[in-house]
């Protein structure tokens, strides 16, 4: 018995209506089928069936035969592995995978140009050709994917853990395989891999268990569900009008459906959502429609004033005597059977009105839609920014839409989400697109002296007339052109106006920074003393601190918080610290004549009659050195030396 290509094809062609499960009357509906084939070129496919040909020359010419059978709105594409690498290097052998043909519209001569050229050659990577191939798939479309192999898997995958995993993660798939004169090992694995994702497995040994085997896969499973379709008296289908399926068996409702339902066989009660309500028993069988006319019908719809189809807002149509939805607009229109309904034009704010319909008889509803569009200095369509539309007097908010929102005829708050948010107050007129031009964007960010970004410093941009915050970050922000005031939370704080450019980065320089810290007269590092950090040149007030102190590079002053105050210049250089000593210190206690603390007043001065501070009731921390304590009542001056660590007590004579 000669091998029979027809047949092979037809196997692998069920392979693929099992999975889409659909008949001619669903497919209609059904997403586009992708058909996903792996074939097998690895070394072991060279070997002979009984009538003398190659496992692979099989395949190859089931492949195309099997192309050229397929509807051309499927789309196809081909995997294979093991064509390319020998098996000398495993390791390299085990990554030979290839698409060799991509997904796209069914090609049958790009097919038999690439499949004829197929050697085999190869390791048999099925487990990673499965996840290559069904990671691939496009999302909301059926996706089959036929896997052809006459061995296991050979590089240390497991296809059926594999195969389990991408169902469980979501994708789409259904895998059938097919076993080439298999093993009882393959057999398993394509078997299980076939299970787990409610696939097929089929097994051709010879000639004539392939034939056996094709004549039973060769009449496609039935259908599993049938339709309900809304259709006119002429029988075109109604995809406006909306009814309930209630399940006869328990007089449960399954819901609504619009226009076509697609249900398990069975017998329901159709409730069509016209006036009055039509109530329909229908039997679905499987694969076939049910077709439900309704009274001839007249036509709704929603126009501008030239008389062109609004498809801007959908439109709804109520029984007046019930409220309950008769018809759903589509594409601007509905089709309704003759008689009064009321409209409501889902509109912000909603538009309600009354109709009368006759049998084939257009009603037109006018309504001229407004458009608040943004726009880009050379007037074109800005899709790039959100515009945001708010009720003027709650601020509740309404609509919107990238570059362009539709509006009916009115006053509006708008809020555009420019950095800083742009907000305003419009009124547009019926029918009048209103364009706002945005200014363009520019960009600021901090750099060191190479030009490099900074991001140590967080940044502000503020409105120069309100001082209200705009926008801010460490890094880059694109902000509109315009002038700002920039605040830079930098020690010292930087407070400036600057200017954005449409189009260009304003690269802000900002010094280097060092540090400024405390050390004892051992240089070690200490916290023991608050410090406050003055302007070098203004004497302005920077910081206070005891702890290390990052600040810009600069010339500063350095107060030690002791009595009388420490006063030190600090040159602070980039990337560098800069100690100041804090030296040995004394104790000077201020007694009085009979040598009792006082609160008495004092001054104390240097040797040289400097003034170095004063107060009552302290107790002064001095660095080692003469000084003269110069008391208020009397003003008697005693001259003391300060020891370090020592307390040093000083009274008038």
């Amino acid at each position: 018995m000669r091998f029979s290509f027809r047949r092979i094809r037809l196997l692998i062609l069920l392979c693929i209506v099992l999975l889409a499960g659909i008949s001619t009357a669903a497919a209609q509906e059904a997403s586009p089928t992708n058909v996903i084939i792996i074939m097998d070129a690895s070394g072991s496919m060279q070997a002979l069936f009984s009538d003398g040909r190659s496992r692979i020359a099989i395949a190859r010419d089931a492949v195309i035969d099997l192309v050229n059978g397929l509807p051309p709105e499927f789309n196809a594409s081909l995997w294979a592995y093991g064509h390319r690498l020998p098996q000398d290097d495993p390791a390299a052998s085990c990554l030979d995978i290839e698409q060799v043909i991509p997904l796209a519209p069914v090609d049958p001569a790009l097919f038999s140009q690439v499949v004829s050229e197929i050697p085999a050659i190869g390791y048999t990577p099925i487990a990673r050709s499965l996840e290559l191939a069904v990671t691939g798939t496009p999302p909301n479309t059926q996706n089959v994917v036929v896997l052809m192999s006459d061995g296991e898997e050979s590089c240390g995958g497991d296809p059926c853990a594999v195969a389990g995993e991408l169902i469980n993660l979501g994708f789409d798939v259904v895998i059938n395989t097919i076993g080439v004169a298999a093993d009882a090992n393959t057999r398993a694995q394509l078997q299980c891999i076939a299970q787990v994702t409610s696939g097929a497995y089929y097994e051709t040994n010879d000639a004539a268990q392939l034939t056996e085997a094709l004549e039973e896969a060769s009449v496609p499973p039935p259908p599993v569900t049938g339709f309900v379709q809304i259709v006119t008296a002429s029988g075109e289908p109604v995809a406006s009008i909306g009814f309930e399926v209630i399940n006869s068996a328990d007089n449960v409702s399954l819901g609504s459906r619009v226009g076509r339902g697609e249900l398990p066989p069975g017998e329901y009660l159709i409730r069509v959502n016209i006036s009055p309500t039509m109530e329909v028993t229908a039997t679905v069988v499987a694969g076939e429609s049910y077709n439900i006319p309704i009274p001839e019908a007249g036509t709704v719809r929603l126009v501008d004033s030239a008389g062109n189809i609004n498809e801007t807002f959908t439109f709804t149509l109520y029984d007046p005597a019930t409220q309950n939805p008769v018809a759903y607009s589509s594409g601007g229109e509905a089709l309704v059977p003759a008689g009064t309904y009321d409209v409501v034009i889902n509109s912000l704010p909603p538009i309600s009105e009354t109709v009368n319909v006759s049998v084939r008889q257009t009603v037109d509803m006018t309504l001229d839609v407004a458009t608040i569009q943004l726009v880009n200095e050379e007037g074109e369509l800005n899709t790039d920014l959100n515009v945001g539309v708010y009720h003027p007097d709650t601020g509740e908010w309404m609509t919107g839409g990238d570059g362009s929102v539709s509006v009916l005829a009115g006053v509006y708050d708008v809020r555009i989400n420019t950095n800083p948010e742009t907000i305003m107050q419009v009124e547009v007129g019926e029918g009048e697109t209103l364009s706002i031009p945005i200014g363009g964007v520019g960009a600021i960010q901090l750099v060191d002296e190479s030009g490099a970004p900074v991001t140590r410093y967080p940044f502000a941009l503020y409105s120069p007339d309100t001082q209200e915050w705009l926008a801010g970050g460490n890094e880059m922000i694109e902000v509109l052109s315009g002038t700002y005031d920039l605040r830079i939370e930098s020690v010292p704080l930087i407070i400036m106006p600057v200017t954005i450019v449409t189009g260009e980065t304003l690269n802000f320089p900002i010094p280097g920074t060092g540090t400024i810290q405390l050390v004892d007269e051992s240089g070690a590092l200490t916290s023991d003393y608050y410090f406050t950090v003055l302007d070098g040149e203004t004497g302005e007030w920077i910081y206070d601190t005891n702890e290390p102190l990052p600040i810009l590079a600069g010339n500063y002053t350095v107060e030690i918080r002791i009595e009388p105050p420490l006063v030190v210049p600090a040159v602070v250089t980039a990337d560098e610290i800069t100690s100041v000593t804090v030296p040995p210190l004394g104790t000077l206690e201020i007694l009085d004549a009979d040598g009792q603390p006082t609160d008495e007043y004092v001054d104390i001065y240097d040797t040289s009659e400097n003034l170095l501070g004063g107060g009552a009731g302290i107790q002064y921390q001095l660095p080692a050195g003469i000084y003269i304590v110069r008391y208020s009542t009397g003003g008697a001056s005693v001259e003391v030396e300060i020891i370090p660590g020592a307390v040093t007590q000083v009274q008038p004579e």
